[in-house]
């Protein structure tokens, strides 16, 4: 059942709508400020169909003259004393059923004193709402723009949780990547430098040992490190007569440049004139 639109009928002369009734609201006292009161109250439209089987016949008939309206009348005046003092917000939710069984307790208590000779076998709770009110209080529209920012904050409230649960093990984890590789960064440094240290100790070590030797070794070392990627070519005889020619051209690629290439057709054998 919609709060915004009527769905119960009443008697033919009563109105289309239920009137309000007065029920307490902790809300209201929760919004009070110091520069306004707010009243620690509320209405709400309420229709309570009651189900009940006459268990004494002449009590019914005979001990009261209308004895259906006074049970209504009971039943109405029990309804009132309950509403004004639960709170609104729980009877629409979670507390209406417990409502529901005290106010047909209590309307079975009211008609046992009056001797209506009736038991109370249901009291239904189903359809109880913020008044709808008229086109300028438009209450229970209002109402369920109320409800629906509570939904909509929850819902923005999950979604913040899905995306924190999201970010935050990636955040760890690349977090944790980053320090790993710092860590390994660290360690090859250091590593590094400690047999960097540990060369030049052998190094004063071996120039100590033999001062010349160690000189002509670091230099054919320097020489042969830095002449390794160049093409050397080597004379090794000097008293002959011998004409050296040499190709210091730089072959690209020797296969090609160095080779004969032959036509498509040398390969064919000809015939040989005799």
């Amino acid at each position: 059942m919609l709060w915004t639109r009527p769905h119960f009928k009443r008697k033919e002369g009563e109105g289309a709508e239920m009137p309000g009734m007065l029920v307490a609201s902790r809300s209201q006292i929760a919004r009070t400020d110091s520069n306004e009161k707010a009243v620690p109250a509320n209405l709400l439209t309420v229709s309570i169909p009651f189900q009940y089987r006459i268990t004494d016949l002449p009590a019914w008939a005979y001990n009261h003259a209308n004895s259906d309206e006074l049970l209504q009348e009971l039943a109405n005046r029990e309804v009132v004393r309950y509403l004004v003092n639960v709170d609104m917000e729980n009877i629409m939710s979670s507390g209406r059923l417990a409502a529901a069984e005290e106010i047909r307790r209590r309307v079975q208590a009211r008609a046992d004193e009056a001797k209506l000779g009736v038991k109370i076998v249901f009291a239904g709770l189903q359809d109880i709402h913020p008044p709808l009110g008229n086109k300028r209080t438009q209450v229970a529209a209002a109402f369920e723009q109320v409800v629906s920012a509570v939904q909509e904050k929850q819902t923005n409230i999950l979604y913040a949780l899905a995306y924190a649960a999201e970010k935050i093990p990636s955040a760890q984890a690349e977090a944790t990547n980053t320090l790993a590789q710092a860590r390994k960064e660290a360690v090859t440094k250091v590593a590094l430098a400690e047999a960097e240290a540990a060369r030049f100790t052998n190094q004063i070590i071996a120039y100590e040992a033999s001062p010349s030797v160690y000189v002509q070794r670091s230099r054919l070392e320097t020489l042969a490190r830095s002449l390794e990627p160049v093409r050397k070519y080597v004379l090794a005889a000097t008293n002959t007569q011998d004409i050296l020619t040499l190709n210091l051209e730089e072959k690209i690629r020797p296969d090609l440049l160095g080779g004969v290439i032959l036509p498509p057709d040398a390969t064919k054998s000809s015939p040989t004139n005799r």
